[in-house]
């Protein structure tokens, strides 16, 4: 496995790649989350809170 330094990504675009997961982690945590899928039966929402946000 090469390790020249134009193939390895950079501190910016580790963070971004980083931060996308989490956000997809989180997103679908939130959406999942069986409180917040009662949450919006109960109000007869359309959308999850996650989607809100996003």
């Amino acid at each position: 496995m090469r390790s020249t330094s134009h193939d390895r990504p950079t501190g910016a675009a580790l963070a971004g790649n980083t931060r996308a997961e989490m956000r997809a982690r989180a997103a679908l945590a939130w959406n999942t989350a069986p409180h917040l899928v009662e949450w919006a039966q109960r109000t007869g929402a359309g959308v999850l809170p996650a989607q809100i946000v996003s």
